[in-house]
Parts: C-alpha cells; structure tokens; sequence
C-alpha cells in the first residue's frame, strides 16, 4: 500500500511538474481542515511515511500531515482564491474599461482598492449598463458580488 501511495504521488508530481511548471508558485493542499498553502520555493522534498506526507521544508523543519485528512493537493500560481474578471463565466465582465454585472442579479457591488479600501459601492441593478473604471488609477482592484470575488488590472 505503502509503495503505491509513493508511485502515485510521483506520477502525479511528475504530470504537474510538465504543464507549464514555472507559471505555478504554490502547493495547495486541502485537508478537512482546510486549505494550507506552500511556496513551492519554500518545499525542499516531499515524502510518505505510514500514515502522513511529509514535507521537508527549506528552513529545516518537518511538516507532517495525515494522509486521512488529506481530500486534494494541486498547484497554483496565486493560493488567495481570486480569480481574473473575464477569465471564466461568472457574474462580471469587463470590456473596453466598463464593468459589467451580467445577468439579472439584485444586490451590492463593491470595487476594493489594493490596501482594501473601498472605492466604489452600488447596486447590481445599476450596473446593467455598465460602470466606467477607467478612471480609477492604475492598479489591481478586488470585486465582490454576493459569494464572487474577482480582480481586475486597471492599465
């Protein structure tokens, strides 16, 4: 069992390791407990031993998690769990520096400078047409809408 769990993980760090390795710089991994992110700058060996993974981190010290409360280990670039606006379907758009809420959705839409900061508050209702945030300054900025939270670039 031992020696399968050990195969398996090789292959799947193998696999990983090949799509485009250098755009991920973190290793999450989902507990039952939780989400814990690593830099993968900061992982110096990954091994299992009967019942954990273990993580040999570059600062010398030992990270061992339980295999059983182990659900999910994957790659990312960014571990806050904010995507891009535009980049899958969700409620917001954005096009030609105009902010769009998409559908007919009631409730608030807050727009987050990146100290968090609130720089623009309204209702989903009056963005139907659209918000112009091409003037704010340029930037990284947070949207959030109901349970959705998306960044964007303003160049």
């Amino acid at each position: 069992m031992k020696t399968l769990r050990t195969i398996l993980a090789a292959m799947l760090l193998t696999i990983s390791g090949t799509v485009f390795a250098d755009d991920y710089a973190y290793l999450s991994i989902e507990q039952t407990s939780g989400v814990t992110n690593y830099s993968i700058s900061s992982i110096n060996k990954i091994t299992f031993d009967e019942s954990n993974m273990v993580l040999n981190l570059t600062n010398g010290t030992q990270q061992k998690l339980p295999l059983a409360s182990l659900s999910k280990m994957f790659f990312q670039a960014d571990p806050s769990g904010v995507t891009t606006v535009g980049t899958e379907k969700n409620a917001f758009s954005l096009r030609d520096g105009i902010l769009y809420v998409n559908g007919q959705q009631s409730g608030s839409v807050t727009i987050y400078d990146a100290n968090g900061k609130t720089v623009r508050n309204a209702l989903a209702q009056e963005l139907q047409n659209g918000l112009n945030v091409s003037g704010l300054t340029k930037g990284i900025y947070i949207v959030k809408f109901g349970s959705q939270t998306k960044k964007f670039v303003n160049k």
